[in-house]
C-alpha cells in the first residue's frame, strides 16, 4: 500500500488535530524526572470525544501515561455525559482510573454524595474516589459550616466505598481549610505555576496537576496533565484491592 494511501486512511480514521505534535504544557524542570514515569490526565465532557487507542499508541513504557481522573458528578444532580463512555473505555485500553466529583459549595454534602455514589460502582483496581474541591465562588455559608460539610462528604464516600477519598484542591484552598484536617487523605494538588512546590517537607501531596494546556493524542483540547509523585509500584498500591 502506497504512503500517500496509508496517510489518508489514517486521516479517515483520525482527526488531524489527533497527530499534532505541538506540545502546550509548561516547562517543568521541578517536577523530577522519576514522577513523569507516573503521568497521567484528567477529562470531562470539555474534552469531547477521546480516541483511547491514540493515547499510548508509539510511547515507551517510561512515556505512556499511567492513570486518568474522569469527571462523574457534579452538585446534587448533574452528571457527566461523557462519563460512562470514558470510565468503560479507560479501563478497555488498560488506564488506571478513578472518577470525581466537582463540589456545589452550597449544595447538602449528603445528597451530593449520593449523586456521586449512585454513578460510580469502583472494582478491583481502580483508583480511589475523589473529590474536586476548587472554588469558594458565590459560597453562602461561613468558613466552619463549609469546612464540615466537605469533611462530612468525604466520610460519606469512605464508609460507603470502604476507601479514604482523594481530594483535590489548590494550595490556597489546602492551607485555608484542611492543612490541619485532612492529614489522612491523599492530596491532589493544582498548582500551575510553583517553582518550589515539592521542597516545603510539611507538604505531601500525593498527585500534582500541573498543567491546563497540554495536549494528549487523541484528544482535541486542552488537557489537564497530572504526576503521581510516587514509583508505579506505589501508584499501584493506591488501588481499590
Amino acid at each position: 500500500m502506497g504512503t500517500w494511501v496509508v496517510l489518508s486512511f489514517c486521516l479517515m480514521l483520525f482527526p488531524f488535530s489527533a497527530f499534532n505534535s505541538k506540545i502546550k504544557i509548561r516547562t517543568s524542570k521541578e517536577i523530577p524526572k522519576e514522577f513523569l514515569q507516573t503521568k497521567g490526565f484528567d477529562i470531562s465532557w470539555h474534552n469531547g470525544k477521546v480516541i483511547w487507542p491514540l493515547i499510548n499508541m508509539g510511547k515507551t513504557e517510561n512515556q505512556s501515561y499511567k492513570f486518568v481522573f474522569i469527571k462523574a458528578t457534579e452538585g446534587v444532580d448533574f452528571i457527566d455525559p461523557m462519563f460512562t463512555t470514558n470510565w468503560f473505555k479507560a479501563k478497555a485500553n488498560n488506564f488506571s482510573r478513578g472518577a470525581y466529583h466537582f463540589y456545589n459549595v452550597n449544595a447538602s454534602p449528603r445528597t451530593q454524595a449520593l449523586n456521586f455514589i449512585n454513578q460510580v460502582k469502583l472494582v478491583k483496581g481502580d483508583l480511589p474516589p475523589v473529590l474536586d474541591f476548587e472554588t469558594l465562588k458565590g459560597s453562602k455559608n461561613n468558613f466552619n459550616k463549609l469546612k464540615a460539610d466537605v469533611l462530612e462528604y468525604l466520610q460519606i464516600l469512605e464508609k460507603h466505598y470502604g476507601v479514604k477519598p482523594i481530594l483535590y484542591t489548590n494550595y490556597p484552598l489546602y492551607k485555608k481549610f484542611f492543612s490541619n484536617d485532612a492529614e489522612d487523605y491523599l492530596i491532589w494538588i493544582s498548582d500551575f505555576t510553583s517553582e518550589k512546590l515539592l521542597e516545603n517537607r510539611n507538604f505531601k501531596p500525593a498527585f500534582w496537576q500541573y498543567s491546563e494546556t497540554g495536549f494528549v493524542s487523541g484528544i482535541d483540547t486542552d488537557v489537564d496533565l497530572n504526576v503521581f509523585l510516587g514509583s508505579t509500584h506505589a501508584l499501584n498500591k493506591l488501588k481499590i484491592q
